[in-house]
């Protein structure tokens, strides 16, 4: 593969994971787990195929040409894109797995307050029944 090529298909994919990563921004705001882990899936195997893409052809900034440098240029700024939203998703992410863990702990509080109120009322209870003889 050509410089040219290489790079064009970096952006090709590229554009695609950012499309992806606003899905999940999307996702994300919908509270919509099961679709936003179809888009991790895919995102997943466009990531795969870029580094697939590294490893046939790496390619040396040094040895462009205008053209190639206008594409490269082009990437970077996809890259940052993709970057700067993926930031934000993990915000978001990091920031709704710490809501889950306090409504977990509320909950086990909850459960734990509940049984010891259970153990407590059965004790009360008179055990033995007087029987008059």
């Amino acid at each position: 593969m050509q410089v040219i090529d290489i790079l064009n298909k970096k952006i090709e994919l590229f554009d695609k994971v950012l499309e992806l990563s606003k899905q999940q921004s999307e996702m994300l705001e919908k509270d919509d787990v099961d679709e936003l882990n179809v888009i991790t899936d895919k995102k997943q195997v466009l990531i795969d195929q870029l580094e697939e893409i590294d490893k046939i052809g790496a390619v040396d900034p040094k040895n462009f040409d205008m053209e190639s440098k206008e594409l490269n240029k082009r990437l970077r700024f996809i890259i940052d894109k993709v970057l700067q939203i993926d930031k934000k998703n993990n915000e978001t992410t990091k920031s709704m797995i710490g809501q889950q863990v306090k409504e977990i702990k509320k909950i086990n509080s909850d459960r734990k307050r509940m049984q010891l109120y259970r153990n407590t009322a059965r004790s009360t209870d008179g055990i033995y029944i007087d029987k008059k003889k």
